[in-house]
């Protein structure tokens, strides 16, 4: 093979390795970071949430619109300043 162009070699330094350290990189940082996060998050919000007795959730709920009124008013708030 004296006469070889060197295509593969080139393929794979231009398209093979990069998406290599690619896939690596979104193995590590985004399935181990963002989405275990998410899921441990989700579990640890069910947990959290068999903490409540009756008593709790009927002073959330009672109290719920009250907060989004809240929240409503501070946004136009907001809105008005800008």
């Amino acid at each position: 093979m004296a006469n070889k162009w060197y295509v593969d070699e080139l393929y794979d330094a231009i398209i093979i390795k990069p998406l290599d350290r690619l896939a690596a990189f979104l193995g590590s940082v985004v399935d181990n970071k963002i989405i275990d996060g998410l899921v441990n998050g989700v579990g640890k919000a069910v947990q959290f949430s068999g903490h409540f007795d009756h008593d709790d959730l009927n002073y959330i709920i009672l109290h719920f619109p009250i907060v989004l009124e809240i929240i409503n008013n501070h946004i136009n708030y907001v809105r008005s300043v800008r």
